[in-house]
């Protein structure tokens, strides 16, 4: 689901913002594009917010905002019938946290 290239990460300068190539792999295609490039590590813990928030009951959407761009994925809790909803909450989670994971993994190098 969260697709990133470590190759193309680079910091501009020492203690700069980190920029590569992170999207999201939706059924219907990437977005917001193939190959898109924005600010990884930023992003990524916007959306570990956003997703913790989406765990509490109350909470029915969240929003995956992109940097560079008007670009927002709009996550949407659904109860009724998992069978409707694009990716199941596990697999979500799953993605966003080895994103994370991998991402910091190569930013300590």
């Amino acid at each position: 689901m969260i697709e990133f290239d470590l190759q193309t990460f680079r910091q501009g300068r020492e203690g700069g913002n980190v920029t590569g190539t992170i999207f999201l792999a939706l059924r219907d295609g990437a977005f917001p594009a193939q190959g898109w490039s924005d600010f990884p590590v930023i992003i990524l813990g916007w959306w570990i917010e956003a997703l913790l928030q989406l765990e509490t009951p109350t909470r029915r959407e969240v929003q995956w905002r992109f940097m560079d761009g008007p670009h927002v994925a709009i996550l949407t809790k659904v109860t009724s019938d998992a069978s409707t909803a694009a990716f199941e909450f596990p697999e979500v989670r799953s993605s966003l946290l080895m994103a994370a994971e991998r991402v910091v993994a190569h930013c300590d190098e």
